[in-house]
């Protein structure tokens, strides 16, 4: 492993947005270093600019979408700005077409400094606490019932429940 904290930790997803109402996903940003969206399967991203525009995202295979993160927003000190973005349910036809997209968040190791309050590990541990016990008020205490279900797989070693780690691996 690299001692300059460049090995990152890779997690690979795959979202499928059926025919449900608009959005597909609400307007959020990443919380890793850097999203590699290969293209998805039907159109829907958006991308917000700095005036609070949207503006659709291509859909052409072959195409990967970089996004930065909030991550790197905070290792650069707000020089790479987060990526404000959402999927949206196309109009016509399109819209009762399922979407599938398969993202890659790269992290970078647990123990690189992100800032001086925060490594990647605590960053990403007081989110993922902050996300699921918002998860858990949105739906009176039973995480179970978020519509469609949600299922959260944090990277190996984070503990969202204690605040401790193991970096052994």
């Amino acid at each position: 492993g690299s001692s300059h904290g460049i090995t990152p930790a890779a997690r690979s997803s795959a979202a499928h947005y059926g025919n449900a109402a608009s959005p597909r996903a609400a307007a959020h940003e990443d919380i890793n270093l850097i999203t590699l969206l290969p293209a998805a399967t039907q159109a829907g991203l958006q991308v917000r600019d700095i005036q609070g525009n949207w503006h659709d995202v291509p859909c052409d295979p072959g195409q990967i979408i970089i996004n930065s993160g909030d991550m790197l927003q905070m290792a650069s000190n707000g020089y790479y700005v987060s990526t404000t973005h959402q999927v949206v349910n196309p109009m016509g036809p399109a819209a009762k077409l399922p979407r599938f997209s398969m993202p890659l968040f790269l992290h970078p190791r647990g123990d690189v400094r992100l800032s001086e309050k925060h490594t990647a590990r605590s960053y990403l541990e007081e989110r993922l606490r902050d996300f699921c016990a918002g998860l858990t008020a949105a739906v009176d205490g039973s995480v179970t019932d978020v519509a469609q279900g949600i299922i959260l797989i944090a990277p190996a070693g984070v503990n969202v429940s204690r605040g401790d780690a193991d970096d052994s691996r």
